[in-house]
């Protein structure tokens, strides 16, 4: 949730280089979204931007919380921008600092297309009010990318359910959720990255992390 217009900051760890980077985040983590604030989506869409935008104020449940307590956040090199964030970190506010000047990527996460949209569904409007405050106030381009699952539990049992296609399902719920986006007014997203376009990358990534023992499989 926001508050007097801060955007708060979270812990990213990039398993290649097993080091902590910073994104800004703008709103609560879902239970199923672990993953999510550690995949390096941002990084494949403009691998020059240092920062990407990240729909997370709360650390995922694979995070260990008390190294990431104890890290230490130092001010980054780059372009400084006229806007001021609220680091969880630090407990203060922090300057928004890009690597690119007057550019910024912007991670969102998307919607699990099993079902239609609901009330919860709505943040996309509070994301799309910051996104249209950093253009068209603070002249920031914005890149924004947003995943799109379109496989996963709540799908296969869905399909299950129906006795259709998976595919079908979620094509179905995806475009509803456009629609829904576009009744709404909300900026579309400039890249829309589904899940199944990207098994590899993410079996690729999931195994760094439970080599890195960051992450480990449970009895389900």
């Amino acid at each position: 949730m926001l508050h007097e217009n801060k955007i708060l900051v979270s812990n990213v760890i990039e398993p290649d280089k097993m080091s902590i980077k910073y994104v800004c985040v703008v709103t609560r983590l879902t239970s199923n979204s672990s993953l999510d604030s550690i995949f390096p989506k941002s990084k494949l869409l403009i691998p020059s931007a240092r920062y990407a935008f990240n729909p997370f104020n709360r650390y995922s449940s694979g995070h260990d919380r008390s190294a990431s307590n104890s890290a230490k956040w130092t001010i980054p090199t780059g372009y400084s921008t006229s806007v001021s964030i609220y680091n969880c970190l630090t407990k203060s506010k922090v300057p928004l600092v890009l690597r690119n000047k007057d550019f910024v990527t912007w991670y969102m996460c998307g919607p699990t297309v099993y079902d239609s949209a609901h009330l919860g569904h709505a943040c996309y409007v509070k994301f799309d009010i910051i996104r249209r405050i950093l253009e068209n106030y603070f002249n920031i381009s914005v890149l924004v990318g947003m995943s799109i699952t379109d496989v996963d539990d709540k799908i296969i049992n869905r399909s299950r359910e129906m006795k259709q296609d998976f595919r079908a399902i979620t094509r179905k719920y995806e475009t509803e959720f456009w629609k829904d986006m576009k009744d709404l007014n909300v900026s579309p997203p400039h890249v829309a990255l589904k899940v199944t376009n990207h098994i590899d990358e993410i079996i690729t990534f999931v195994s760094k992390l439970i080599d890195m023992k960051k992450a480990y499989v449970t009895e389900d």
